[in-house]
């Protein structure tokens, strides 16, 4: 059945966010890139079917379009119950820590209530903003376009923070050239990533859910290691 599935359905159309890198970078050169750009890749092998980028938009935008019935799958998402309604979701295959972004000058951050009362910056309908709106409504939450725009609002005094996907921040950091900011503590919540499928397509997310538990680990340290340099410094 999964099989006739996809032969009637050999194109999927993916929804994606165009600059949260390095899971997911977009650009007019390449297209889409990333570490699920690079699981997507091997998935389409293994189903034999094409997994086709749509049009570059805003992540809200992406939603907008998953709610509508406009995309098949969405390449790397957080299950939250809003989401629910209009996807369905495989086992998540990345997971990252959701940590805490300010100025170097700002002292350790032990716990979320010390955000209490002040202005954090979250990206605009990512997970980050669902858990902070509704575990912490005593947070003044300002919603960015991107990451970047997030951190670039901490340097300029704007906000006092930022709450996102540590693995992303460092790379923009580290690309962008962005100084004067630190991890300044954990927050109790993570980015736990899956495949986002279209609501009752239940044969696709099945065939979905049976590619990645195809990809072996030795695969998915060489994605790792692509994307991730590791470098050990030793000093007093």
């Amino acid at each position: 059945e999964e099989e006739a599935w996809l032969a009637e359905n050999p194109t999927l159309r993916l929804g994606y966010d165009i600059y949260w890198p390095p899971i997911e970078i977009w650009s007019e050169k390449e297209g889409l890139t990333g570490i699920s750009a690079d699981y997507l890749a091997r998935i389409e092998k293994i189903l034999g079917v094409k997994v086709e980028a749509v049009a570059p938009r805003s992540w809200s935008a992406i939603m907008d379009a998953a709610r509508d019935g406009e995309l098949d799958i969405v390449s790397a998402i957080v299950r939250r119950a809003p989401r629910d309604e209009f996807l369905d979701f495989t086992e998540p295959y990345l997971h990252f820590p959701m940590v805490i972004i300010t100025r170097q000058d700002v002292p350790y951050i032990g716990d979320m209530r010390e955000l209490h009362g002040k202005k954090v910056g979250v990206g605009n309908a990512y997970a980050s903003h669902d858990f902070i709106s509704n575990n912490h409504p005593e947070i003044i939450l300002t919603p960015s376009s991107d990451v970047r725009e997030g951190l670039l609002s901490v340097i300029k005094g704007e906000t006092f923070a930022f709450v996102g996907n540590l693995a992303i921040i460092y790379h923009i950091i580290a690309r962008e050239g962005l100084d004067n900011l630190k991890v300044s503590g954990e927050t109790p919540y993570a980015y736990d990533l899956s495949i986002g499928v279209r609501k009752g397509e239940t044969h696709l997310l099945s065939a979905m859910q049976k590619a990645l538990d195809a990809i072996s680990e030795e695969e998915r340290a060489e994605i790792y290691r692509k994307w991730f340099s590791v470098t050990v410094e030793h000093k007093f």
